[in-house]
């Protein structure tokens, strides 16, 4: 995707597949959304309401690997192997 995960003391947050309704992306830095597939619509409006910018890969370095540059280019019904960088914006977008 050609985004950096961090720059200098820019904290990561890697989250893994387990979001309920009250999560929130509201901590400084950078997040990484791992096998969000499952709840894909829930991640799209936590996404909105944290007024980050958002990029997707879909099957990574398969033959059908597919890129999202924002959140509402993500689908609702994106596969399993499904990876999102959540950054702030303003940072790096």
């Amino acid at each position: 995707m050609g985004v950096p995960l961090g720059e200098w003391d820019e904290p990561l947050h890697v989250v893994p597949a387990v979001h309920t309704a009250d999560d929130k992306l509201d901590a400084a830095g950078t997040y990484v959304l791992m096998k969000s597939a499952g709840s894909m619509a829930k991640v799209k409006d936590m996404l909105r309401s944290s007024k980050r910018q958002a990029c997707c890969v879909e099957d990574c370095g398969m033959p059908t690997e597919k890129i999202y540059r924002d959140t509402d280019e993500i689908p609702d019904d994106a596969g399993y192997f499904c990876l999102i960088v959540a950054k702030e914006k303003g940072k790096d977008n």
